[in-house]
């Protein structure tokens, strides 16, 4: 599966290199791949799944940072780049089948080989103008808004609990429950 995904992008070849520097692993629900505090050099793609990244202030609020679903990367960036602890907590919310590669591993083959040099930026690159977008959203648009953007652009939204989605939006649960009240 993993090769098949990254032969969208790459010939087959460099897909089959890529594919083969990860491995598979199956994660429960509640289980968490990276820990808040903790250092982790690791990315993940996610075949199968739904996953979370959050972080707790010190006060214990916790805040959703981004969700990720079926083909599409995962990781602690304040981590995997620069070696520090991890800012953040990734708990899937379901079972997942997720491949996992180290940050050493990946640096390797990308030195080693312009192409996926290449789609590697490219990654990076888009990771980086969906999260100005995303900065962009939270700041211009109200909180309706806000939530009817993620039901219209995905399905998916509707399998996570409502607390992590007012938690992303930047609103609590009952402020979530009366714009649901309002547009049903």
């Amino acid at each position: 599966m993993l090769k098949n995904y990254f032969e969208t992008h790459l010939p087959n070849e460099k897909a089959v290199l890529l594919a083969s520097i990860f491995e598979s692993q199956n994660f429960e629900a509640k289980a968490k791949f990276v820990e808040q505090g903790k250092y982790c050099n690791k990315v993940a793609f996610i075949e199968s799944g739904l996953a979370r990244a959050y972080y707790l202030t010190g006060a214990g609020n916790e805040f959703t940072v981004c969700f990720s679903f079926d083909n599409m990367m995962m990781l602690d960036p304040v981590a995997f780049y620069t070696g520090e602890k991890a800012k953040l907590t990734i708990e899937f919310l379901e079972k997942s089948v997720v491949h996992i590669t180290e940050r050493s591993k990946l640096e390797d083959l990308f030195n080693s080989d312009p192409i996926l040099s290449s789609l590697g930026r490219k990654i990076t690159e888009r990771s980086y103008v969906m999260m100005l977008e995303r900065i962009m959203e939270r700041d211009t648009l109200s909180a309706e808004e806000r939530y009817l953007n993620l039901l219209k652009n995905s399905e998916l939204f509707k399998k996570i609990p409502l607390k992590y989605l007012a938690s992303y939006i930047g609103i609590t649960d009952s402020s979530l429950s009366r714009i649901r009240k309002k547009i049903t």
